[in-house]
C-alpha cells in the first residue's frame, strides 16, 4: 500500500533462537521498515534475514533519500531499535547505502560461515 517495490532474501537454519530474541528482531525490522515506508520517500526495499544461531542478522535497505536528509524527531525510533539490539545483545549498524538511501541492520554474534572461511584461510596458511 505505500508503493514501495519489496525485495526479500530469507536464509534460516533449521534451529530457531529463543522466542524473545526472535521478538525483538521481528520489533526492530519492523521499526526500520516503517520508517523507510513513512520517511525515506523510497521505491525499494529490501530485506535480508540470516539466521544460524546463535548468529542472526537483519538487515533493511532503502533507495530513498538518506538518513541525513530525516527530521531529527525521527530520532526517536532509532533509539529505540538501538535500546533492543542491546537488550539481546546484538549490535545495530546504521549506514548509508550507496548510491541512495539507507541501511539498518541488526546483528548477533558473527557469522558461522565466515568463521569457517577464516579458519580454513588460516588452515592453509599453516
Amino acid at each position: 500500500s505505500a508503493g514501495l517495490r519489496v525485495h526479500l532474501s530469507l536464509d534460516e537454519s533449521t534451529a530457531r533462537l529463543p522466542a524473545a530474541t526472535e521478538a525483538e528482531l521481528l520489533r526492530i525490522a519492523q521499526e526500520a521498515v516503517t520508517n523507510a515506508r513513512k520517511h525515506a520517500g523510497a521505491s525499494n526495499l529490501w530485506v535480508t534475514c540470516e539466521v544460524d544461531p546463535p548468529y542472526a542478522q537483519i538487515e533493511v535497505s532503502d533507495d530513498g533519500q538518506g538518513i541525513a536528509d530525516q527530521r531529527p524527531d525521527g530520532r526517536y525510533g532509532l533509539a529505540i531499535m538501538a535500546e533492543r539490539a542491546e537488550r539481546i545483545r546484538g549490535r545495530l549498524e546504521i549506514r548509508p547505502r550507496r548510491p541512495s538511501g539507507t541501511t539498518v541492520a541488526v546483528v548477533l554474534g558473527t557469522s558461522p560461515r565466515r568463521d569457517n572461511v577464516r579458519g580454513s584461510a588460516a588452515a592453509e596458511g599453516e
